[in-house]
């Protein structure tokens, strides 16, 4: 790589490195797409802050994996942390019930409710949901997987 123009350095490492990093750390997350593209985003992000370093390090390529190493564990890291209790749900029955009994068609009903509401309307990527439903992303994947489903269902595909 030219270390003579820096523009011409970055868009030349940027074009190598990307796919590579993406690929990585779309594999070590679970396949999430956009959450190995902020990832590898992130490296880069960092990798700009320390521009005039790296400029001449004698192994760039390591340096970046070993960057997209360390923010993969800080997003795993993230997204398992416990979430503060929800305040904001004050008399509000999770559990529907009939005679004393939980009503599970209306319970699944609800969350179906509120994923839709969260990811469409919303607009929050699957990270976000997680979080705020206090569930793993593999399980927001799969109520989404089932969502799609019922939705297409419905709409007659």
């Amino acid at each position: 790589m030219d270390n003579g123009d820096p523009k011409a350095f970055w868009d030349a490492l940027y074009a190598q490195y990307y796919p590579v990093l993406f690929r990585y750390c779309k594999a070590s997350l679970a396949r999430d797409e956009d959450a190995a593209s902020e990832c590898a985003h992130r490296v880069f992000e960092i990798a700009l802050q320390k521009a005039e370093s790296l400029q001449t390090h004698p192994r760039i390529g390591g340096w970046l994996m070993n960057t997209a190493k360390h923010q993969i564990a800080k997003y795993r890291s993230a997204a398992t942390v416990a979430l503060p209790a929800r305040t904001d749900l004050a008399g509000y029955d999770p559990y529907p019930q009939i005679d004393g009994q939980i009503d599970e068609a209306a319970l699944l009903a609800r969350l179906r409710s509120r994923l839709y509401t969260l990811f469409y309307i919303e607009g929050q990527t699957q990270v976000q949901i997680a979080r705020a439903l206090g569930v793993s992303t593999n399980v927001v994947k799969k109520r989404m997987q089932r969502l799609r489903i019922q939705l297409r269902k419905l709409a007659g595909y």
